[in-house]
């Protein structure tokens, strides 16, 4: 028999609740990730550190602080677990491979070739604790973005370089 990990899954919605007694949800209760990068505790040290946090900005009023929490930290919430879901493939399949394999093959390449203009692999980026994970989420979306439109300009260019070439010769033969 084969057990399996629970799947990657984030709390929608409101984080808290102040009625009939306040009540606010904090790690893997908004948050479950599969264990590995060591994201599971760390973002659940996270949670506790913005929850401190509101309560002191709202003098220790629940009934303001918890909101604040919840604005706070859903969307990190939701992207950690969005980023895990992009770890989660079988880099065996072909599926898996496209999604998680070439892209971290692609960080790589065009992190060392501009390392000014592209991050390194989102796994790298997650070990930093400056930045966010919607942070994360966001520079890694405009990443692919960059990477796609430079290899079509690429592709473009061999293209009509390869075109040009076929004219030329094809005129020079006529």
């Amino acid at each position: 028999k084969t057990c399996s990990l629970p799947s990657f899954s984030y709390a929608a919605g409101p984080l808290h609740r102040t009625d009939p007694a306040p009540v606010v949800l904090l790690g893997d209760a908004i948050h479950c990730v599969k264990p590995y990068f060591g994201q599971g505790v760390n973002s659940a040290f996270e949670d506790v550190e913005v929850l401190q946090r509101c309560l002191q900005e709202c003098g220790d009023d629940l009934r303001r602080a918890l909101p604040l929490y919840t604005k706070r930290r859903a969307p990190q919430a939701k992207a950690l677990v969005e980023l895990s879901r992009s770890f989660d493939k079988d880099p065996r399949s072909p599926s898996g491979f496209l999604l998680f394999v070439l892209p971290l093959i692609l960080d790589g390449i065009f992190h060392n070739l501009m390392p000014r203009l592209f991050a390194t692999n989102p796994i790298a980026l997650m070990q930093n604790d400056d930045l966010t994970f919607t942070g994360i989420r966001r520079r890694k979306r405009l990443d692919r973005l960059g990477q796609v439109a430079l290899m079509a300009a690429v592709v473009t260019a061999v293209g009509r370089t390869i075109t040009l070439g076929l004219k030329t010769l094809l005129f020079m033969t006529a």
